[in-house]
């Protein structure tokens, strides 16, 4: 019987001779190594040659139960990997089990929402005395009060908007779907002057996207961009405030005031709930830094 036990000192010490790895490293990967083959005795499994590939899937499920660091399983499955790939290459097994397994991909940082503030301030930043200034003011009411994509937003067509019902309709959503999404009378107010206004100036009424440059052409996600930057630093804004943080914010400010996560996914047009919440775990750690706060024992 050829123990999976057997191998771990010569794998080391090939791992130190061909791979030029610090004593620290190798030093990890034999426990890393020794952990995996404790793992598999619990599973039964003694044998090198009788590790499959559905061991290894088991291995590296069973890492979440323990809430390991996402640093920790990676270097874990680098060790992993490193063992059977040595394995395979001094022929004890004949298939390399954990071949067709990757790393894990680092946690998404938790989206920054703006302060209710801020977002304030940098909506009416906008000079409404102007045409372009009408436009801004009504592209960042639309964008703060429905939370749309920028892609959304620029895509909306003439068609799209019901003054009446005081809602959006999103054709060509993210994955193709299509939703209603309802918007707040001061956002009508600002949407309704941009169109009057668009029509006084004659503005390609026949083009029937709502957004346009002063050119009458379709404003582009650039060209919004860059207006959103100078409102941003007209303000004195902190952070790298983009499109996508008026959306986290859209969102986060309506879980704070109370609104249930199953709406705020309808309406951000997340097919997967696990995508919305995310905006949970940023109201828990708001929470969690306000109780440190004010708590006299925090």
């Amino acid at each position: 019987m050829i123990l999976a036990s057997n191998y771990v000192q010569s794998f080391l010490s090939y791992l130190q001779a061909n791979r030029g790895y610090a004593k620290n490293t190798i030093l990890a990967y034999g426990r890393d190594t020794m952990y995996f083959i404790v793992w598999l005795k619990g599973e039964g499994i003694c044998k090198a040659a009788d590790i499959k590939e559905i061991h290894i899937r088991n291995y590296i499920a069973h890492f979440h139960q323990f809430k390991f660091s996402h640093s920790t399983i990676n270097r874990k499955i680098a060790s992993l990997k490193h063992f059977t790939s040595y394995l395979y290459k001094i022929k004890i097994i004949l298939v390399d089990p954990a071949k067709n397994f990757g790393w894990l991909k680092a946690a998404e940082p938790l989206p920054k929402a703006i302060s209710e503030t801020d977002i304030s301030t940098l909506i009416q930043a906008p000079d409404v005395n102007s045409f372009i200034g009408v436009r801004d003011r009504a592209m960042l009411e639309l964008l703060y009060a429905t939370g749309l994509r920028i892609s959304e937003l620029i895509d909306l067509q003439y068609e799209d908007v019901d003054l009446t019902r005081m809602c959006v309709k999103v054709i060509n959503g993210k994955g193709g779907k299509q939703r209603l999404v309802p918007f707040n009378p001061n956002c009508l107010h600002w949407v309704e002057t941009y169109i009057l206004q668009r029509k006084h100036k004659k503005l390609s009424l026949d083009l029937r996207c709502l957004f346009v440059s002063q050119k009458g052409t379709k404003i582009t996600r650039q060209g919004f961009y860059h207006r959103l930057k100078k409102y941003v630093k007209q303000c004195n804004l902190s952070g790298d405030i983009s499109a996508h943080n008026i959306r986290h914010s859209f969102a986060t400010h309506l879980l704070d005031h109370g609104a249930d996560i199953r709406s705020i996914q309808l309406l951000l047009g997340h097919s997967d709930i696990s995508s919305t919440e995310i905006y949970t775990h940023v109201a828990v750690k708001k929470l969690g830094e306000m109780h440190k706060k004010h708590h006299p024992r925090g």
